[in-house]
């Protein structure tokens, strides 16, 4: 992350941190939240930098690696999400106390992140959507992303693929060009079957004349499948749910199949019985609570930035989303626990969920 590319309200910001850390306010601050449990969020992996637009769920694997090392010589105790819930209950947690967790079931997981965690010892959780790990094909809405951000060509003409809908767009024109970009991600996943999106993003991309075909060999976009599933989990990695098609239904009876179709392809493959989930996009709501009572669902984690204590609801894990748009001090503030005291500071008095 370059310090020079940065607003001004960002310096502005890094270098009130850096004051607060050399006044002692970190330290300070990670022995008032010692006892506070801190989950990190990771989703997807790369090396040789990561495009802009990619940036919020995207880490470099040697960025990684740095945050990992940093938790080992600091004194932060990373234990598995089980140990981490059942702390919060019984209020046996050790000091500093992490949990990992990484969202989606990206097969750079694997690639990258796999070995960097196994290195340190460090226990980890993946929630899977199933969908896209049983259909072996890139991910629709982030392929149609890339590939129009990746083309050179000053206008999308897509004639050529059988559109119900005028996909001819200036790509110039920032809003048109989002609103075709949606149209185009809404088709593909509400009428298209998984082989026909993978025929559709080769053809798209020969019309944009980006090369798709390396990223496809590579998975770039892929989850991990079943059989690779099985193998972390028989390595000790923790599988979690995260929703069978990534989507967290207001309707009660969808919210429930939802669960219970991705609990019937991962089970056999953790070989044991999920109890924990993770809200898609991280997006809830409290109504939907029930839902997860009824389908024994031990917790569920949010997006939210935050550490865990006793009055945090089981339902409403907090979480650190880490990625590369986060400054290395960012994260030493985070996990310290001085960006939680300033929420605290900041944020009026209010209910407690539950």
């Amino acid at each position: 992350m370059n310090f020079a590319d940065m607003s001004l309200r960002r310096k502005a910001r890094l270098l009130i941190l850096r004051a607060s850390k050399t006044l002692g306010l970190f330290h300070l601050a990670k022995a008032l939240t010692r006892k506070k449990l801190r989950i990190l969020c990771y989703h997807n992996f790369a090396v040789a930098g990561t495009p802009e637009w990619e940036k919020l769920l995207t880490i470099d694997a040697r960025t990684f690696e740095e945050r990992m090392t940093y938790l080992a010589k600091h004194g932060y105790t990373v234990v598995g999400l089980d140990e981490g819930v059942d702390g919060l209950n019984s209020g046996a947690l050790p000091d500093l106390p992490t949990v990992i967790t990484i969202d989606d079931g990206w097969f750079n997981i694997k690639r990258y992140a796999h070995e960097i965690l196994k290195r340190h010892d460090f226990p980890y959780t993946i929630y899977v959507s199933s969908h896209y790990s049983k259909h072996q094909v890139p991910l629709f809405n982030i392929s149609i992303r890339y590939l129009l951000k990746t083309t050179r060509k000053r206008t999308i003409q897509l004639d050529g693929l059988n559109l119900p809908f005028d996909a001819n767009v200036d790509l110039s024109d920032e809003a048109s060009t989002n609103e075709t970009r949606d149209r185009i991600i809404d088709y593909g996943h509400t009428r298209l079957n998984p082989e026909e999106r993978r025929d559709f993003l080769l053809k798209a991309a020969e019309l944009l004349d980006v090369d798709f075909r390396p990223l496809d060999h590579e998975r770039a976009y892929h989850f991990v499948s079943a059989s690779e599933i099985r193998e972390l989990a028989a390595d000790g990695v923790d599988i979690q749910m995260h929703s069978y098609r990534h989507v967290w239904p207001m309707d009660r009876e969808r919210a429930l199949k939802e669960l219970a179709d991705d609990r019937a392809y991962l089970e056999p493959l953790a070989g044991k019985t999920l109890h924990h989930f993770c809200y898609p996009s991280g997006i809830y709501d409290e109504s939907q609570f029930p839902y997860l009572t009824e389908a024994n669902v031990k917790s569920a984690t949010t997006c939210e930035s935050g550490h865990n204590d006793a009055d945090t609801h089981e339902f409403a894990l907090n979480r650190f989303l880490d990625s590369d748009d986060i400054h290395p001090l960012e994260f030493e503030a985070e996990m310290a626990g001085y960006l939680e005291l300033m929420r605290k500071l900041r944020q009026p008095r209010g209910r407690r969920i539950g």
